[in-house]
């Protein structure tokens, strides 16, 4: 949650004046906080005040974000947001942004492990799938889709997630083509191939979407397996010895 915030801040006085290097001040003057911050503590107090009280957590998150967008209101929200935050009935409205994957980074307020942040969010999605989705849409035949598509992938977020950080360590230890290779190879080629072929022949959405989970959990064995049977993590050690070139 500190990092989604620290980087709305150091990020938004490029939103609308975009650069192409990575040479910049990383805080100056022009940087503030945005309607990611405002709405970022908003879902975090949501997400306590429901556990702490026992309560539904969809009108909780409705009264925060309404109440801080009230007691902020130059976050630079979006026109159909401003007028969801200061609807006295807000309902969905078919948004096309990208606001709740900005938004989603205090779920780890209440989980204790990593493990449990990521079976959190697959069961969260899981049990209010329809709620969720009836945020960003009220049409019924794309929320059933989703919906089918949360069955199918929310408790292999796990599996992802393991991959993800299977994949830092070994960036971090020098062996980036690794990922690179591990990724390109289940993500990319295993996905589309599966998909070219089961496709054809079973017809049925679920296909698709079991595409993910599919490929997430084969990466994820190759990473386990290089990351206990490799000497991964000796390899700067073996390139500092190696002599240098005259």
């Amino acid at each position: 949650m500190y990092g989604a915030i620290i980087g709305d801040i150091v990020g938004s006085k490029y939103e609308f004046h975009n650069i192409k290097t990575k040479d910049f001040p990383f805080i100056s003057e022009g940087c503030e906080y945005t309607d990611d911050t405002i709405m970022t503590v908003a879902v975090a107090k949501a997400l306590l005040r429901s556990r702490e009280e026992k309560t539904p957590f969809k009108p909780i998150l409705v009264r925060e974000m309404q109440s801080l967008a009230k007691k902020y209101p130059y976050g630079g929200y979006g026109v159909m947001f401003t007028s969801w935050l200061r609807a006295a009935d807000p309902r969905p409205y078919n948004s096309f942004g990208n606001g709740s994957a900005m938004r989603v980074s205090p779920c780890g307020l209440i989980a204790v492990t990593l493990r449990e942040d990521d079976e959190l969010i697959g069961v969260a999605l899981l049990f209010f799938a329809r709620p969720l989705l009836s945020f960003f849409t009220d049409n019924e035949a794309a929320i059933e889709v989703g919906i089918q598509q949360i069955r199918v992938e929310a408790l292999f977020y796990c599996v992802l997630a393991f991959s993800h950080c299977i994949a830092a360590i070994m960036r971090g230890a020098g062996k980036p083509l690794v990922p690179m290779f591990v990724m390109l190879g289940a993500w990319c080629v295993l996905r589309v191939a599966y998909i070219s072929i089961a496709v054809p022949l079973i017809g049925k959405s679920w296909v698709i979407f079991s595409a993910y989970p599919l490929t997430w959990t084969t990466s994820s064995i190759i990473f386990l397996i290089f990351y206990l049977k490799s000497d991964w993590i000796h390899g700067f050690d073996k390139k500092a010895a190696l002599p240098k070139k005259a």
